[in-house]
């Protein structure tokens, strides 16, 4: 058979195997030396087509032992695509909320959603259990969703799903475990926001930097009214003030990041250092900085959140705050365990911690920078 050697028609034809069953969840991909054999190409190129089919939460990545097949499912749902189990069943259910315009395919290739599904089902075939992932509408409540998930042992809900839907899976009685939500009388694993950004300001506070700014994020989303909170009391905790025109929340938007990067340095010049609700709006403040002359870090220190794996090869990779993936999986599938063995008591919030990730975006503040 011949194959073409770029790294975009092996990403095809893996997944093409992945999706016929060729490779079925719980198998390793071939290692790596015979998938070069096979392609006659670099072991980067193998690497990057394995990179995108992690991203697509294909397979997991495992130190020592090698790339696992964790799903071949489509990130969407239908009655046909949910097999009907009866109570011995071992399938699992993760449902995130498409708010925001986001479609099926960007859920799944989302910097933090995608690798945890991925981990999470990784997990699951360990330990016995099938995972089916989908997603369902925000703000609108997809109550017929339940029907097709009654199959399931238990369910994570990601993401700012819909109260009411929420509600009814408890009135139902099905074991639920929340990630990146809180809501009274769930268990819950949200990321440890405070800690994170207490740790980037500090960061910032300790190389010199005392007007900054915060930008990105929404008034819907947990994790994005976490950050904001976060930013103020670590300004607070640091001594310094957390001016209300220095912090704009306008959505996720890469563009509206860097305009409104643009325009805060443009009003407040003694602007020193930037703090992005992720690292994808980090990058967009980054390069359009750097297109209009200004130095990074030199000139201005900018920071993300969320540790995405492209950011590390970006041309400045931005200082970032990493949560492991595998250990906030491991964190859900534990509680989501606990859960089905006793539904509705005790319910608790796990808080999984941060670790600060300093890079090449952030730097001293010029002794010629206006404090």
């Amino acid at each position: 058979m011949e194959h073409h050697n770029g790294y975009r028609q092996i990403y095809e034809e893996l997944r093409r195997r992945i999706e016929n069953g060729t490779y079925k969840p719980g198998d390793l991909l071939p290692p790596e030396r015979l998938l070069q054999e096979e392609w006659n190409v670099e072991r980067t190129t193998i690497r990057r087509a394995l990179t995108l089919l992690v991203r697509d939460g294909l397979i997991l990545k495992r130190a020592g032992i090698g790339s696992v097949v964790t799903s071949s499912m489509p990130f969407s749902h239908s009655e046909q695509a949910v097999p009907q189990h009866d109570n011995s069943s071992q399938l699992l259910g993760m449902v995130v909320a498409n708010g925001g315009g986001r479609s099926a395919k960007a859920l799944r290739t989302h910097n933090f959603i995608g690798p945890v599904s991925n981990a999470f089902s990784y997990l699951g075939l360990e330990q016995g259990f099938q995972v089916f992932t989908t997603v369902t509408t925000y703000p609108t409540a997809d109550i017929g969703l339940l029907d097709l998930l009654k199959a399931c042992r238990g369910i994570i809900w990601a993401d700012n799903v819909p109260q009411k839907m929420l509600e009814e899976a408890r009135r139902r009685q099905i074991p639920s475990v929340l990630m990146s939500q809180r809501l009274r009388g769930f268990r819950s694993v949200v990321i440890d926001n405070e800690d994170g950004m207490r740790q980037i300001v500090a960061h910032l506070h300790g190389l010199g930097h005392r007007n900054i700014a915060y930008i990105g994020g929404d008034s819907m989303f947990y994790n994005s009214i976490e950050r904001r909170k976060a930013f103020i009391a670590a300004m607070n905790a640091c001594g310094l003030p957390a001016r209300e025109e220095l912090i704009s929340t306008f959505g996720w938007s890469e563009q509206e990041a860097a305009r409104m990067a643009e325009i805060i340095l443009m009003k407040h010049p003694e602007v020193t250092a930037i703090c992005a609700a992720n690292d994808r709006m980090a990058d967009a403040v980054i390069r359009t900085l750097r297109a209009r002359g200004t130095r990074i870090p030199e000139d201005i220190s900018v920071t993300g959140f969320g540790a995405a794996d492209f950011s590390a090869l970006l041309p400045i990779p931005p200082t970032t705050i990493k949560t492991d993936y595998m250990h906030f999986a491991r964190e859900l599938f534990n509680a989501l365990l606990l859960e089905m063995e006793n539904p509705w008591q005790n319910p608790s919030t796990v808080f999984v911690e941060t670790e600060l990730l300093p890079r090449a975006s952030t730097g001293s503040v010029s002794p010629y920078a206006l404090r």
